[in-house]
């Protein structure tokens, strides 16, 4: 697995990762900061079933395990035609959205694509986020041909260590059956449901 980083990141990481601090992120998940570089319990990597099933060149990329799939947070390498037809299709809490809203969403979103050996895109995730206190991970999904693998895992794990230089308050997501998966990452249930509130169009 590769880790492509944009280069706003690697400023950061640049500038506020010191060799050999260590901090605690994201529900209790460890990161590392080392020469520029971000390092979880293991190299980036998360996928999902259903919701959850359902570049920059050069040094800005991390070895993990050599299975030839690549994490690239460039979003104009993107497949929006793909992306859009997953979501549309065959992610239940997305049946319907529109391209228009999909390419919108990609617009004002931190992307990150998942690409295959023979570089097709296989998963998608995206986050939304001020890059200061908070971030909402969404829109998980693996295709089915590569689910299995652990790139949910994997992508999950990518996300966190993306976002970790930003030392956001909070990272936010919602799942119907991937708690597990995302609890390996540090993902915790919310304390206090009691405090949160939707204004949502579909209620």
């Amino acid at each position: 697995m590769v880790i492509r980083y944009d280069n706003e990141i690697q400023a950061l990481y640049r500038r506020y990762c010191l060799p050999g601090r260590r901090y605690m992120k994201l529900g209790g998940g460890y990161s590392a900061c080392r020469a520029g570089q971000a390092l979880g319990s293991r190299p980036m990597t998360t996928t999902t079933r259903s919701e959850d099933r359902n570049r920059d060149e050069g040094d800005n990329r991390q070895e993990g395990s050599d299975d030839g799939y690549e994490i690239d947070t460039d979003p104009g390498r993107l497949d929006v035609g793909l992306v859009h037809h997953w979501l549309s299709t065959d992610a239940f809490w997305a049946l319907g959205r529109s391209r228009d809203t999909v390419e919108r969403s990609i617009g004002g979103s931190l992307n990150f694509g998942v690409y295959g050996p023979d570089g097709g895109q296989v998963a998608y995730a995206r986050v939304v986020t001020d890059r200061a206190t908070f971030a909402w991970l969404c829109d998980v999904y693996v295709a089915p041909a590569h689910r299995g693998r652990g790139l949910g895992a994997r992508l999950a794990t990518a996300v966190r260590d993306h976002l970790a230089p930003y030392e956001l308050k909070r990272t936010m997501l919602a799942t119907v059956d991937a708690h597990e998966l995302y609890a390996k990452v540090g993902f915790v249930p919310v304390p206090d449901p009691e405090l949160l509130m939707i204004l949502s169009s579909e209620l």
